[in-house]
């Protein structure tokens, strides 16, 4: 893979796979969403995650509660995300590292050198 390219998703699968795992454990599986992106640039964000509550809040108006599972590519770690979600953006944020996992498209890349 070039610099630049999307990630192709097989690349992509042993992670997600991973990461469903680590869900299972957190999330309930019938509410779980699993989400991958591409971007041209050759970047890439996954993560699988469920909507725990909405809720009206009189100074925020509609919120959002989400527990995310998610790969923090910068840091290599897969991590349990939660947080709240209005109109005004996120608040509450915690953040726990649960694994530690090498980038797989980093891992192509140098196999490919």
């Amino acid at each position: 893979m070039s610099e630049g390219d999307i990630p192709r998703l097989a690349l992509l699968d042993d992670l997600a796979e991973r990461i469903l795992e680590h869900a299972a454990d957190e999330l309930e599986p019938e509410r779980t969403t699993l989400e991958v992106t591409g971007y041209a640039d050759g970047d890439y964000e996954i993560g699988a995650y469920e909507t725990v509550s909405i809720r009206t809040d009189p100074e925020r108006g509609e919120v959002w509660e989400r527990i995310e599972i998610r790969y923090n590519r910068q840091r290599e770690w897969i991590q349990r995300y939660q947080y709240a979600e209005s109109e005004g953006g996120r608040f509450d944020e915690t953040v726990t590292d649960l694994e530690s996992y090498p980038d797989p498209v980093a891992l192509a890349e140098y196999d490919d050198e």
